[in-house]
């Protein structure tokens, strides 16, 4: 009696053993797969260099041309988000499957600084990243997104926010009131519609000043004297 109900709990055992190790099969979670794309302007199409990817935690920026691979798990839900300067963020939900294809993600761009050269050259620089830019040989180099101008005798600081156009190129002259030393001066219009001819503080503190920030298409750091300014056009 005792062989048989042996005999039947060892059969049990292992009639029940396939269907207890499939359940465990399927309970192992699948690993992250690759996902690839582009990040894209949505007005010309052309690739967003320098965009900022994020699933959760993880973070990937795009290249030249771009593109990005980032880390999803397959038939689950992800929440893409891209950002950059010079764009609104965007984001995204994608449900990927191995082998699905990649579908662009548009970027809507925000209004930038225009920057006209005394050589011709125009260029578009992301308004986020605009800054007042000085520096002295041997010392550290400091930016600020406000210019502490001098204008009739007295020293004033006006943001980015507040300017409408610089007019250039700038011309060297005395420094009057606040300064003693030739320094460069300039015509600014403000928002408020009041236009100063002014020159920078730091000019006269023998700093080299410079305007700069994120090209709008390359995502490259650029910098412009004020001697080679002809226009700065503000949003």
């Amino acid at each position: 009696m005792k062989n048989s109900i042996r005999n039947i709990l060892l059969l049990s055992l292992v009639v029940a053993w396939p269907a207890f190790a499939r359940v465990r099969a399927v309970a192992v979670p699948e690993g992250p797969i690759l996902y690839s794309s582009t990040v894209v302007d949505a007005v010309t199409g052309q690739p967003v260099i320098g965009a900022q990817v994020a699933n959760g935690s993880t973070t990937t920026t795009t290249g030249n041309n771009g593109a990005f691979t980032i880390p999803v798990y397959p038939g689950k839900q992800a929440t893409l988000v891209v950002s950059r300067s010079g764009y609104d963020t965007a984001q995204v939900t994608v449900v990927v499957q191995s082998g699905t294809p990649g579908v662009p993600i548009k970027l809507q761009p925000r209004s930038t600084v225009t920057v006209h050269t005394t050589s011709g050259q125009t260029v578009q620089l992301d308004f986020e990243t605009f800054q007042f830019v000085y520096a002295q040989p041997l010392a550290s180099v400091l930016s600020s997104p406000t210019a502490r101008f001098c204008a009739n005798g007295s020293e004033l600081d006006v943001d980015r926010s507040q300017i409408a156009r610089i007019l250039g190129p700038a011309v060297s002259s005395e420094g009057g009131a606040c300064c003693n030393r030739p320094v460069l001066w300039f015509d600014v219009d403000l928002k408020s519609g009041e236009r100063q001819h002014v020159s920078l503080v730091f000019d006269c503190y023998t700093y080299d000043c410079f305007i700069g920030g994120r090209d709008h298409t390359t995502y490259q750091q650029t910098y412009f004297t004020f001697k080679e300014i002809a226009e700065v056009d503000f949003p």
